[in-house]
């Protein structure tokens, strides 16, 4: 059962017509539809763009709230060498509102920043009204949009129609849902129901393999009684492009309902781990996505084994056994909010700010590394949290403090962070808790550990059970060594134990003392 893909995006209407370009119906210039040429429905727009800037406008009967919404334009230049720049203009959408009030956008060119660009062909242009526009008239007022435009600059003469356009639409994201176990919903649905004629709404496509996103893609159905089971464990790479759209409008979002199970896995658990999961990238560095895994209604999810660069804020859900976030690898993104949803061995990379924020000392996150960030871990809570096994190298400050108090932090099973900003002008204190184990005792045993440099007792027990454990707060080496009694065994006593960043773990091995001789 393949996954049923739908979304929000519509065409601008008129009476007895719609922005489809199969007609040229509500186009202030008239065109006949190009039955060939075309991407979506039936027929294209074309014209004949020669040295010139060209325009043309479809007018909408009512207004069109356009507030917080995408345009999705498809453009074709058949003179690419003749495209003006970007910069200058060569593709661009405007918007009118009811009193003659636009903003338009340029959203391509032959080259952007002297860089080749359009490279010819069908390309679906996208532009966020929230954005700046590059040219306006008055204020546009975005709820009462009544006119959408395109336009085609030149700088060369031509002899035929060169400007192609089609199925110009309003919106903002893709729906996947349904899918079983047995038959689950993947990202090649996405791109299965993109490539249906009657649709081709731009959101989603694959280039080489690659697929090329510009707008949310939501997880799940908020229709009660709707179920959904996504899992892709093919490893696809997600590259959201750098369209003309604000940070917040092009983001993985997982939703449920109450009245069906809702279950979402990028990649697959294995055992602790997470392995298959996809690649994430963000084409810019200041309009990323975001991914927001905190929504009601989620029955399961896991993203596992995933590499997630330049993404902006990712959200989690709080702590639930069958929620995981494991094995990934998160790269130069904005400050991860993992509430107290289990997060592990996973690796943060180069964030240049804060890349995760610690708000509960009831946090599962474990065995992470943070490597080359701005700040490794923000505390938000006052009070003791522990690190465990949680890794530091090259940051700028492992920890922020700043929370509203005083913060201590237990640094166990290998964890290592130093450096700390105490921004909120609290104290933060770093415990580096190790652990050293003696196992194999026989239960009754005597066992006592020893500073070699001065022969003092560090810890130790009278009556033990099988094993003992001596937590203790590493700052430096410790050489020491332990002895082990038990009335009828031999006397042990290991040398050459060192106390240090990693702990120690001691298996002993007592044997019988065949002389031993009790007095009492």
């Amino acid at each position: 059962m393949a996954g049923n893909v739908t979304t929000d995006l519509l065409f601008f209407t008129a009476t007895g017509a719609d922005s489809s370009c199969d007609s040229a119906t509500g186009w202030t210039t008239s065109f006949t539809p190009d039955t060939e040429t075309k991407v979506q429905g039936t027929g294209a727009a074309s014209a004949k763009v020669s040295n010139t800037t060209y325009i043309n406008t479809f007018t909408c009967t009512n207004n069109v709230d356009m507030t917080n919404k995408n345009v999705y334009a498809w453009m074709l230049c058949l003179t690419v060498g003749s495209l003006d720049t970007k910069e200058n203009g060569g593709f661009r959408v405007r918007l009118t509102d009811s009193t003659g009030s636009y903003s338009e956008w340029y959203v391509g060119g032959k080259t952007v920043g002297g860089i080749p660009s359009y490279q010819g062909g069908y390309e679906c242009f996208c532009v966020n009204v929230n954005t700046t526009p590059n040219a306006t008239s008055g204020v546009l007022s975005k709820p009462t949009v009544n006119r959408v435009s395109v336009t085609c600059k030149t700088t060369a003469t031509t002899s035929k129609n060169n400007f192609l356009w089609d199925a110009v639409r309003y919106g903002t994201s893709l729906q996947i849902d349904g899918g079983t176990s047995g038959s689950p919903a993947t990202f090649a649905d996405f791109v299965t129901a993109e490539q249906n004629n009657t649709n081709m709404w731009g959101v989603i496509r694959s280039y080489k393999g690659i697929l090329l996103v510009q707008g949310k893609l939501k997880f799940g159905s908020t229709t009660n009684a709707v179920a959904t089971y996504f899992k892709d464990t093919t490893s696809p790479i997600l590259l959201f492009l750098n369209s003309m759209y604000s940070e917040g409008f092009c983001d993985v979002i997982f939703q449920g309902n109450a009245g069906a199970n809702t279950e979402i896995y990028f990649g697959t658990k294995s055992g602790d781990a997470g392995v298959q999961g996809p690649i994430f990238k963000s084409e810019s560095t200041s309009n990323r996505f975001n991914i927001t895994a905190n929504g009601t209604n989620i029955t399961k999810y896991g993203v596992c084994g995933s590499i997630i660069d330049g993404p902006n804020v990712i959200t989690l859900a709080d702590f639930d056994v069958n929620k995981d976030f494991l094995s990934n690898t998160v790269s130069k993104n904005a400050e991860m909010l993992p509430g107290t949803g289990r997060v592990g061995y996973c690796n943060f990379l180069s964030s240049p700010g804060r890349a995760l924020r610690l708000s509960s000392t009831s946090h599962t996150i474990a065995s992470c590394s943070f490597i080359g960030c701005q700040t490794g871990i923000n505390v938000t809570v006052a009070g003791t949290s522990s690190f465990p096994n949680l890794k530091f190298s090259n940051n700028t400050y492992d920890i922020e403090n700043s929370s509203p108090g005083d913060v201590t932090i237990s640094a166990i099973y290998g964890s290592n962070p130093s450096t700390v900003n105490n921004s909120s002008g609290h104290s933060t204190t770093i415990n580096n808790n190790k652990v050293l184990t003696i196992s194999g005792l026989i239960s009754g045993s005597e066992a006592r550990i020893y500073k070699d440099s001065d022969n003092s007792e560090l810890a130790g027990i009278e009556v033990s059970d099988t094993s003992f454990v001596y937590e203790y707060n590493y700052v430096s080496d410790i050489a020491s060594h332990i002895v082990v009694f038990k009335n009828d065994y031999i006397a042990l006593w290991y040398s050459g134990i060192t106390l240090g960043v990693n702990g120690y773990s001691l298996l002993v091995q007592q044997q019988k003392d065949r002389q031993y001789n009790n007095p009492a």
